[in-house]
């Protein structure tokens, strides 16, 4: 429950593994980026909550700028409120989590946006995300065979060349339960 504040830009080659509800905020978007140098996920984290906000994350084209799993399944919370990702490969990789919510997000992606994972997802909530890719096989957001309870998706950007999917996932509601 440590509230964290971006004070200044800074570069590091260590994963952010965020300790439960800790928090990353900045003044405002374009005020400082943290960078990250290192590969894999820049946060990552398991079985936390974490809110980050008004900050710009850098994680480098090769890595994942989010990831975090509840391996409970539907309890734990990721929410992004106006975070910038300067390149990465991809945006967020979420498995079963309460609620994962990005908002007002904008990023340069060049493999995937955000992919969920697992069948014991509660919320989806992406409202106002804009992402850019250069690549053909771009998903914007992937739910694979992933299932969640709820699921909101409101005012998305996604620029990619011929070939790639702005939204992703199975036929016929498959990625909602039954009921």
């Amino acid at each position: 429950d440590v509230p964290y504040k971006l004070a200044a830009s800074f570069s590091t080659s260590l994963q952010t593994i965020p300790a439960a509800g800790a928090s990353l905020r900045g003044d405002n978007l374009g005020s400082y980026t943290m960078s990250f140098t290192g590969s894999g996920a820049m946060f990552k984290g398991t079985d936390v909550d974490f809110f980050i906000s008004h900050v710009g994350v850098d994680p480098g084209i090769t890595n994942t700028a989010f990831e975090f799993n509840d391996t409970v399944g539907g309890i734990r919370r990721f929410i992004a409120d106006t975070v910038r990702v300067d390149e990465c490969a991809v945006f967020g990789k979420f498995t079963d989590m309460l609620i994962a919510q990005i908002e007002n997000s904008n990023g340069q992606c060049a493999n995937a946006g955000v992919q969920f994972f697992g069948t014991s997802n509660t919320i989806w909530s992406i409202d106002r995300l804009a992402l850019i890719s250069t690549s053909a096989s771009f998903k914007g957001v992937d739910f694979g065979t992933a299932t969640a309870v709820v699921l909101e998706i409101d005012n998305l950007f996604f620029n990619a060349p011929a070939g790639a999917f702005g939204i992703s996932g199975l036929a016929n509601s498959g990625n909602v339960p039954v009921g």
